[in-house]
C-alpha cells in the first residue's frame, strides 16, 4: 500500500461526518501523516436546520483536537472545491461518507462521492459507509453548552410575506398595463419579481415568487382567465417558460446573494485584521497594546474582551492589563492556557466556565492570555472565526514581545552605562 502523504477528511451534514474524522485520523497516525478536515458550504448547505449545523461544527471542533487542520470553504460545486482544496494542498487520499439516506434530486443528479470518483484526479478515494459511524457524537457533547447556542430558529415568515407583496404589487401592475400590452410581455414583470426576491430575499422566497408568478399569470392573464386552464398553445409557452426561468433565475440570484455575503464578509475581516496590526504598531507599551487589542478584538467578534500577561519572575502567575471588563474571569483557566498553549474554556474539551481564553504565544512561551464573551457564541465557535481569533492572537504576541525586547534593551543600555560609570 502506498503511503499517503497528506489525508483529508470531508466533512458533511450526514450521519457518516465522525466515522469519516475517526477514519481519517487512524490512517494519519498509521502512516504518520498530517492529515486535514474540510467543510464546503454551499448556499443550501447554508440553510439546514439547526441540529444539522450543530452536528457540523461538534465534527469540526472534534476533528480540530483530535490533530487535524480543519477548513471551512464557500462553494457551489463541493466536488470540484475538494479537488481543488486537495492539488493545492497535495492531498493523496481523500476520505468520503457516503449516506444511505438520499433525497430524489442527488439521486438523479449524480452525488459528491460519484463525481469524486468520475472526475479521476489520481487521487486515492475511500469511502466510508453509514453502517461504520461511530458513536461518539451521537450522545451530548461538551463543546456546545445547550445554553450558550444561540437561540431559536431564524424567523423566515416575513420574508414570505414580502415575496407575497412582490407578488401582488407585480399582478397589479400587470392588471393596469394588460390593455396596451400583450400577455407575453407581462412574464418580464414576474420575472422581474422573482430575481429581486433572489437577490433580496433567498433561495426560498426566490422559488416561492417564481412558482406563485407562473400560477398568477396563469390565473389572471391567460384565457380562459380567473382560473387555472390555459386554452391556447401560446399562452401554454409563456406559462411554461415563465416558470422554468424563474425557477432558473430564482437560483442564479440567491445563490449571487450568498456568495456576495460571504465575500463581504472575509472581506471586513481582513480589512480589520489589518487595521489592527497597524493599531498595534503605534502602541509603545503593554497597556496601550491591551487596549487596542480589546477594542479591536471584541469589535470584530462582539464580544467583551480582557487581556491578562504573564507575571514576569512567575510562571503560575498572572494579572490583567487591560480594563477589567469581566469579573468572574477564572484564574486557574488563565493559568491553565499559558501552561499548556492551547484554548481552554466554552469551546474546547476544558470548559471550566462561560468564558473562552485564548492564549497569547510567543515565540518561547505563552506571553499572555485573551479572555473572551462574545454575544453570539457560534460567531466564535466556529472553525473560521476560530483561524481569525489565532491571527488576532498571533499579531497581539508579536507586539508584546516587540514591547518586551526594546525594555530589555534599555534596560541593558542602562546597566551597560552604570557599569562604565
Amino acid at each position: 500500500m502506498i503511503r499517503p502523504d497528506k489525508v483529508l477528511a470531508c466533512i458533511a451534514a450526514d450521519e457518516c461526518s465522525d466515522a469519516v474524522v475517526e477514519e481519517a485520523m487512524r490512517t494519519a497516525q498509521a502512516f504518520g501523516a498530517p492529515w486535514f478536515a474540510l467543510y464546503v458550504e454551499t448556499p443550501e448547505l447554508a440553510r439546514l436546520p439547526t441540529l444539522s449545523r450543530d452536528r457540523v461544527l461538534r465534527v469540526l471542533n472534534r476533528a480540530s483536537r483530535l490533530g487535524a487542520e480543519t477548513f471551512t470553504l464557500g462553494s457551489i460545486d463541493i466536488a470540484q472545491t475538494i479537488l481543488q482544496f486537495a492539488s493545492a494542498q497535495g492531498i493523496t487520499r481523500i476520505i468520503v461518507g457516503n449516506p444511505t439516506r438520499r433525497s430524489w434530486l442527488p439521486r438523479m443528479g449524480g452525488s459528491i462521492v460519484d463525481a469524486l470518483l468520475n472526475s479521476n484526479p489520481g487521487i486515492a478515494i475511500q469511502i466510508i459507509c453509514a453502517d461504520k459511524r461511530s458513536s461518539v457524537l451521537q450522545g451530548s457533547d461538551p463543546l456546545v453548552s445547550p445554553e450558550l447556542e444561540s437561540g431559536g430558529k431564524r424567523r423566515r415568515w416575513p420574508l414570505y410575506i414580502t415575496a407575497t407583496a412582490l407578488l401582488l404589487g407585480t399582478g397589479a401592475i400587470g392588471l393596469l398595463l394588460q390593455s396596451s400590452v400583450p400577455s407575453g410581455s407581462i412574464v418580464n414583470l414576474y420575472l422581474l419579481s422573482a430575481v429581486l426576491a433572489g437577490l433580496y430575499l433567498g433561495q426560498g422566497p426566490a422559488v416561492f415568487t417564481a412558482l406563485g408568478g407562473g400560477l398568477s399569470f396563469n390565473f389572471l392573464f391567460t384565457e380562459p382567465r380567473f382560473t387555472l386552464h390555459i386554452n391556447q398553445l401560446s399562452d401554454i409557452v409563456n406559462f411554461a417558460a415563465l416558470l422554468a426561468v424563474g425557477l432558473v433565475v430564482a437560483q442564479l440570484s440567491a445563490r449571487a446573494r450568498h456568495q456576495t455575503r460571504v465575500a463581504l464578509h472575509r472581506e471586513q475581516r481582513a480589512v480589520s485584521l489589518g487595521a489592527f496590526t497597524g493599531a498595534l504598531l503605534s502602541a509603545q507599551t503593554e497597556r496601550e497594546i491591551a487596549n487596542v487589542a480589546c477594542e479591536h478584538i471584541g469589535r470584530a467578534f462582539d464580544a467583551h474582551v480582557d487581556l491578562w500577561l504573564r507575571e514576569p519572575s512567575q510562571t503560575e502567575s498572572a494579572y490583567c492589563i487591560s480594563t477589567g471588563s469581566l469579573a468572574d474571569v477564572s484564574l486557574l483557566a488563565v493559568v491553565q492556557a499559558l501552561r499548556t498553549h492551547q484554548p481552554v474554556g466554552v469551546g474546547t474539551s476544558t470548559c471550566v466556565d462561560a468564558l473562552h481564553y485564548m492564549p497569547v504565544v510567543g515565540a518561547k512561551q505563552a506571553i499572555g492570555v485573551l479572555v473572551m464573551r462574545p454575544r453570539v457564541w457560534k460567531r466564535l465557535l466556529l472553525p473560521e472565526p476560530r483561524k481569525a481569533l489565532q491571527s488576532y492572537a498571533h499579531q497581539l504576541a508579536l507586539a508584546l514581545e516587540r514591547v518586551q525586547l526594546l525594555r530589555q534593551k534599555e534596560l541593558t543600555e542602562v546597566a551597560m552605562r552604570a557599569e562604565d560609570l
